[in-house]
């Protein structure tokens, strides 16, 4: 291209214009032929700018988008971590609460295996009690009762006696006496005989049919003792000095209606008594019947 304006020049001097015209023609054709060449190199360039560009975006957007991948991985990761370590959390406390379920169940288990051997032995233990207690009211009821005729034995009434005696001089001391005690004994008449003439066991009988006829002749606050062998005790807590004959006369009648059967034949028991007032402070006075 650089050589085509001296030939266009030579030929023009040299008056060859057909030439001049001709390598003009060419010298155009070449710079457009350049001229396009260049420009499809621009525009080659461009495009290749226009393309590096785009490929860059598209790489900077592959790479936000990768960074927001790793992100959203991470976020994943660490919310999956936390998932975990919250699942860890559960599963420890439900261990820890089934633990606690389990030690609770045993417990309560256990605990009503104690309540109920506690009140097994609460049960047996009040059993034994009442045992005891009613044994010791049948040793105590053996020990102050007659165990032939059903009466108060002699231990009893001496007890009773002195209990007695001590509230009377108490009440004495005190300025406000009560009503005198008194004091009947009873002695069956040739008791010895009849044992010699029908036996120990007829004695006996004679023993608690008498204790009967006196029991029914008595008031209930009267204390009946058998004071040993055919002798008894009549005690009168609260009577009258003047009702004790009319009260030895009523056992007297009893005794003669209903007579003992000894050998198919009726026996009256008969009975001698003495009975005294005691009263403290005062002189004791006995007095005897026989009947």
């Amino acid at each position: 291209l650089k050589m085509y304006p001296e030939m266009i020049a030579n030929l023009r001097a040299l008056h060859r214009y057909r030439e001049a015209v001709q390598v003009m023609q060419a010298y155009k054709d070449a710079s457009d032929q350049r001229n396009s060449e260049q420009s499809r190199i621009r525009i080659a360039k461009l495009e290749s700018v226009i393309d590096l560009e785009h490929q860059q975006r598209k790489l900077a957007e592959a790479e936000q988008e990768h960074l927001k991948q790793r992100n959203t991985i991470e976020r994943f990761k660490t919310r999956n971590r936390q998932q975990r370590q919250w699942i860890g959390g559960m599963v420890a406390s439900l261990l820890a609460l089934l633990l606690f379920a389990v030690l609770a169940y045993r417990q309560g288990r256990l605990r009503q295996r104690l309540y109920r051997q506690l009140e097994q032995s609460h049960a047996e233990l009040a059993e034994q009690r009442q045992s005891l207690a009613e044994l010791n009211a049948e040793i105590t009821h053996q020990s102050e009762q007659d165990a032939l005729t059903g009466l108060c034995n002699r231990r009893y009434g001496q007890a009773w006696l002195e209990r007695k005696m001590l509230a009377l001089a108490n009440d004495f001391q005190q300025g406000t006496p009560s009503p005198p005690l008194l004091l009947m004994l009873l002695d069956i008449d040739h008791f010895k005989s009849i044992n010699d003439q029908h036996g120990h066991q007829a004695g006996d009988r004679a023993l608690i049919h008498f204790s009967a006829v006196l029991r029914q002749c008595s008031r209930p606050d009267d204390v009946l003792v058998r004071w040993g062998g055919e002798e008894f005790l009549w005690i009168f807590p609260q009577m009258n000095p003047l009702e004790v004959d009319a009260v030895f006369q009523r056992l007297r009648a009893s005794l003669h209606r209903q007579p003992l059967q000894l050998s198919g034949e009726p026996q009256i028991i008969k009975v001698s008594a003495g009975y005294v007032s005691l009263r403290p402070g005062r002189r004791q006075i006995p007095t005897g019947h026989h009947g």
